[in-house]
């Protein structure tokens, strides 16, 4: 009776460490995750991630193995973000209207569909590269409503203090899977080819639905449930609002700048492997799990750091480091060394992502986070131009030299936010 009596006690204990909505939680390493409800969205979200990465893989590889073209594949990459350009700041007013649990039902029916569509296209008639390219194109409609309803439904669940260690603990949860996911990637392309790789992504994006419809209930905060305005009002009072305050316009800027040269190297990739490199689709998937094990890597150091408080000057250092390792990346003619820097330059590409959305959510009302991380992937929708330029110049001037330019441009880039962080006194 006695110990039956202690057992329930120690159960009770254990049961309020992971209630729903607690908002005494200290902050600490794993503070987002002791919240139910941030732990069934980060979950569900996981999912949807491992089909993103895995996809990735399979349509690189894809043009650069049959067009032996960079500007070709380079234009898969652009086209996939071209939906962020157009849609975003509605797919953010989208996340602040409507719960996590629709979008991500409705997003992975959606794209289970166009994905089994595109396979099919690549099986049947490989060489129909505008239908493919059109496909590509309505994948990346669906992942442009993923972003803001992911980082508004991490933010939402947890407490203020919480809101970095959540979107780092995201981030982390998203590099951590892509390095499991492109393995495997890797694995189905080279055994199975690109079809039947792309089926299997579409079967993990009708599992992440069917997931998210069964564990996620209708999650519906305060910043939804008195929602009242016009959708078109909403959209324009989020421009409105975001670029009326300085530190968010900068930042803006400073995201288009890095997602043209920084970024880049996702979708180059594919052409260092096979030309600088000479390699093969192992290679390349090598190159490609190592900058996701530094995206893992570095998503953990800064999940360590809590609610830190000077930010923007953690975002400098970062920029920083980022232009460096992409400049001495492009030097490299040996696999394992290339390894290496691509694993620093993953990692700060992930940090540069992560601290950006907390600064952006940090600085928004909480019913406009949504529309904050819509304008963000509006702004940055516009680097596919800067893309294209870069396939271009690795045509004209030659892929190490093209890299070169990217790593010092974003350098340079570092060290006018540094002016200007100093200047108004962020830190």
């Amino acid at each position: 009776m006695y110990c039956s009596h202690i057992w329930k006690i120690l159960i009770n204990q254990i049961k309020n460490k992971f209630i729903k909505g607690r908002t005494d939680i200290k902050n600490n390493f794993l503070s987002a995750i002791l919240i139910s409800d941030f732990r069934k969205i980060l979950f569900s979200t996981t999912i949807f991630s491992f089909a993103q990465w895995t996809e990735r893989i399979a349509i690189g590889w894809l043009f650069i193995s049959q067009t032996e073209s960079v500007p070709l594949t380079i234009l898969s990459f652009a086209i996939r973000q071209l939906p962020l350009m157009m849609i975003a700041p509605f797919s953010g007013a989208f996340s602040d209207r409507f719960t996590i649990k629709k979008i991500l039902v409705s997003v992975g029916l959606f794209q289970f569909i166009i994905t089994f569509f595109l396979a099919f296209i690549i099986n049947s008639s490989p060489n129909s590269y505008i239908l493919i390219y059109s496909l590509i194109f309505l994948s990346g409609t669906g992942h442009a409503f993923l972003q803001p309803s992911t980082q508004k439904a991490y933010t939402d669940s947890v407490p203020q203090n919480l809101l970095m260690n959540a979107v780092s603990t995201g981030s982390v949860s998203l590099r951590g899977i892509g390095v499991i996911s492109v393995m495997i990637g890797t694995v189905l392309f080279k055994y199975l080819g690109a079809s039947w790789t792309l089926y299997c992504v579409g079967l993990v994006y009708l599992i992440g639905a069917l997931n998210s419809m069964v564990i996620l209930p209708s999650f519906s905060y305060e910043a939804i449930k008195n929602n009242s305005n016009t959708f078109l009002k909403e959209v324009i009072e989020g421009f409105s609002t975001i670029f009326k305050i300085s530190l968010l316009r900068t930042l803006l800027i400073l995201a288009l700048v890095v997602e043209i040269f920084g970024f880049v190297f996702h979708s180059i990739l594919p052409a260092v492997a096979q030309k600088l490199l000479n390699t093969d689709v192992v290679g390349y998937g090598s190159l490609a799990t190592m900058a996701a094990l530094g995206s893992f890597i570095g998503t953990i150091l800064l999940m360590g750091l809590g609610n830190y408080k000077y930010k923007n000057r953690l975002l400098v250092y970062i920029t920083l480091g980022y232009g460096i390792l992409i400049a001495l990346f492009s030097f490299s003619n040996l696999l394992v060394l290339s390894s290496i820097l691509i694993f620093g330059v993953g990692g700060c590409a992930a940090m540069f992502d992560s601290m950006q959305w907390t600064i952006l959510q940090t600085h928004v009302p909480s019913n406009m986070k949504g529309r904050a991380i819509g304008m963000w992937g509006f702004i940055i929708g516009f680097g596919l131009g800067g893309h294209l330029i870069i396939g271009l110049a690795s045509d004209l001037v030659g892929i190490r030299e093209t890299l070169l330019i990217c790593g010092i441009s974003l350098f340079l880039c570092g060290l006018l936010f540094f002016i200007y962080s100093k200047n108004t006194n962020n830190d």
